[in-house]
């Protein structure tokens, strides 16, 4: 079973530089979303995880510039990573989605976390109302706090025609988030 495929191959001057593809144990799925690269060249990828259990986990990979796996990580504060983004102090902000069980079913929230280049958490926020708001996007402000843009969970199956922007402070404490 394939798990995971860094398919974005990596091309200078038309020519392919490496592509690799990771395998889990059998059963397990696995996908990546969203990558970076530092200044030295390492690509950070995060995705999801699934192995036999019902549970995903959200999932950090770091690659040296050759494609080599360095270290991958897997922990449940979310069930997948959507972004990841390395900010101005050479730490990496990573954007998760988190999918509530309970009711109302299918109810989307959002987890922000900032990690070092080890992958070690720094601090993380997760961020639900009861109208289940989720982010796609975020960006680091020269302030070094954050903008996150999204949208509304599909709630009792019917689904909202809105957006939300998100105003945060440089540790994830939400300072404003406007519906439109």
């Amino acid at each position: 079973l394939l798990l995971l495929i860094l398919t974005s191959p990596f091309v200078s001057h038309g020519q392919l530089i490496f592509n690799r593809t990771f395998y889990g144990p059998p059963g397990s799925n696995q996908g990546a979303f969203s990558s970076t690269v530092d200044d030295a060249g390492n690509i950070y990828s995060v995705g999801t995880y699934k192995d036999t259990n019902p549970f995903h986990w959200l999932t950090l990979m770091k690659l040296d510039s050759a494609g080599n796996l360095l270290w991958s990580k897997a922990n449940d504060l979310a069930r997948s990573g959507r972004k990841i983004k390395k900010l101005a102090d050479g730490n990496l902000i990573v954007l998760g989605e988190i999918l509530e069980s309970s009711p109302p079913t299918n109810r989307k929230s959002t987890l922000l976390c900032k990690t070092d280049t080890a992958g070690n958490i720094l601090w993380s926020r997760v961020y639900f109302d009861s109208i289940g708001f989720y982010a796609n996007d975020v960006i680091e402000l020269p302030d070094k706090g954050f903008a996150l843009t999204g949208g509304l969970s599909d709630i009792f199956n019917q689904q909202e025609d809105k957006i939300f922007l998100m105003r945060t402070d440089s540790v994830g404490n939400v300072l404003w988030c406007k519906m439109y």
